[in-house]
């Protein structure tokens, strides 16, 4: 009962205070000076009143702070407040899947409902793409954000409808429904579809009416149409200059057409945020929508993912923490729960420079306590530090791929590794090492393994080169790219956007790197040019059809 009471307080946010590089009075806040002053410490770290900046909320045992910093318009020179609204990019996942979530307690459609009985247009699989898979990025879809910005249409006008069609037009998974784990945002749009059709109900006016009302969240909405005039908007900036030597940082604006809602596009602000996790933590949209959402994901392998529906969980000095984060190119954001403590932070930002590190601020509002007693032995376990142990792992760089199903990866291992248990860790993935075999690598993900075979070292000559120079075509994209030789470099642009051409590096036979993706070009039976594929990193290939040469 007394946790109730304390979450409780998670809507009623009392000290709103827009930073002034004054100290705060204990009684405003219920943090002590010195707790307030460190805050300012590490926000103002990159910030100044010349920078973008961040709103920042904290709500925990007898603390209620909400401050700003920075500038939410550079060129008026208007200052962020705790009323500035953002964008808070992926954070908008865990309101969508509170939105299935809500039909299902209605009793409108189950978790394992197959995707195309509301969506029919999606194309067949051999195994069905359910709801769950959608929520938990186990669809095997391709990300329509990571395929966009390949060809350079990013920020193109493009809604819901056309993310629709995008996943209508693939040819292939990246990887069997449930079978592991890779996160994409074309699901989160689906998922908006889906609610909207079940519901019979616009996306915008759903959420408002059965999640943003019942928690009090009046100043936020869906950006569903980027033209529309929001009070209070706060710009987002991305850093494209660092200071040095006496000159100031420099910022440029990266607008977007894109209409697309429920992976991203939710616009709101710091208070919201604050009231949001407070209505989880208090049952407000129902008494298992918290902890269905809370759930962790499982593969059809049994693998348990740290990724639940909607949001990450897993344990942060002992504490169950529940977060998720959000960057759209110019905005980022994080909003985390600690239920065991009764701890909610949420950090919105309009630029991408700040270097705050939300854990940080975490760190200085969670209570000392590492490991609480209710914490399972398993999770308490996890957080023990990895042994000192340390290699160069330099040597076994390269471009790598997997004879079973032919997918490349491109892995720069670094030169002091942090071993554990003799491999290496980077994210979910755990590799292994034989010096005595330094051309293969033994890669393990979600209790998946496989052996990959790197590939030898290509220096092509000029004449060789001149070879791949043609134009390509994707039925499935509907793009092209235009690979071009001057008699020295291999450039690859997208046709028609003189501005994204870009030269390619050779690094084994017939594959090149542009900017971190690797592109395989496939030769006909009689050894001739005949296409080329994009291969982002362990991804199933997206293929383009040669169409003509220069």
């Amino acid at each position: 009962m007394h946790d109730r009471r304390r979450r409780a307080r998670f809507s009623a946010m009392l000290a709103l205070l827009v930073w002034t590089g004054a100290s705060c009075a204990d009684d405003e806040s219920g943090a002590s000076p010195e707790t307030l002053a460190k805050l300012d410490a590490v926000m103002t770290r990159k910030i100044t009143g010349e920078t973008p900046g961040c709103a920042v909320g904290i709500l925990g045992e007898g603390v209620e702070v909400m401050r700003a910093y920075g500038q939410a318009d550079l060129e008026r020179g208007v200052a962020n407040t705790v009323d500035s609204v953002f964008n808070v990019g992926s954070v908008a996942k865990q309101v969508t899947a509170a939105a299935v979530l809500t039909l299902a307690a209605d009793g409108k459609l189950a978790l394992d409902d197959h995707a195309r009985k509301y969506l029919p247009e999606l194309p067949m699989t051999a195994q069905p793409i359910t709801i769950d898979d959608l929520l938990s990025h186990t669809s095997g879809l391709r990300d329509f954000r990571a395929t966009d910005w390949m060809l350079g249409r990013d920020a193109l006008p493009q809604n819901n409808r056309d993310v629709l069609a995008y996943a209508a037009r693939q040819r292939d998974l990246n990887h069997a429904p449930g079978a592991s784990f890779l996160y994409t945002n074309t699901g989160y749009v689906l998922l908006a579809l889906i609610v909207e059709r079940v519901s019979g109900r616009g996306f915008a006016d759903f959420t408002r009416e059965r999640l943003f009302a019942p928690a009090g969240m009046t100043r936020t909405q869906w950006e569903d149409d980027v033209r529309d005039v929001v009070a209070g908007r706060s710009i987002g900036y991305t850093q494209v200059e660092w200071p040095q030597d006496g000159t100031p940082a420099r910022f440029q604006q990266w607008p977007t057409a894109r209409h697309t809602t429920g992976h991203g596009g939710l616009l709101t602000t710091v208070g919201d945020m604050q009231r949001w996790n407070a209505a989880l933590s208090n049952a407000t949209f129902g008494s298992d929508l918290a902890e269905q959402m809370n759930r962790p994901a499982r593969l059809r392998s049994g693998v348990v993912l740290e990724y639940a529906r909607g949001v990450f969980v897993g344990r942060h000095r002992g504490f169950r923490e529940i977060q998720h984060s959000g960057y759209t190119g110019t905005y980022t954001a994080w909003v985390g729960r600690y239920p065991e403590a009764g701890l909610s932070v949420s950090v919105l930002c309009n630029g991408d420079g700040d270097e705050v590190d939300p854990r940080e601020i975490v760190d200085l509002f969670l209570p000392t306590p590492s490991v609480p007693a209710s914490a399972p032995a398993s999770e308490a376990s996890a957080e023990h530090v990895p042994t000192a142990d340390r290699r160069d792992l330099s040597a076994f760089s390269g471009v790598y791929r997997d004879p079973a199903d032919g997918r490349l990866s491109l892995w720069d291992f670094p030169k002091d590794a942090q071993m554990r248990d003799d491999a290496y860790a980077m994210g979910s993935e755990r590799f292994e090492f034989d010096p005595a075999q330094p051309g293969r690598v033994v890669r393990e993900q979600y209790g998946n393994r496989s052996t990959w075979v790197r590939l030898p070292v290509w220096q092509p000559s000029a004449e060789a080169l001149a070879e791949f120079a043609g134009r390509f075509a994707s039925a499935e994209l509907l793009a092209g790219y235009e690979v071009t030789f001057d008699g020295r470099q291999l450039s690859i642009g997208v046709l028609g956007l003189s501005e994204s051409v870009v030269p390619l590096q050779p690094r084994a036979p017939d594959v090149f790197e542009r900017t971190g993706l690797l592109i395989a070009f496939k030769r006909d039976a009689g050894g001739r040019v005949s296409g080329l594929a994009l291969a982002p990193n362990q991804l199933h290939e997206i293929a383009f059809a040669r169409t003509a040469t220069r």
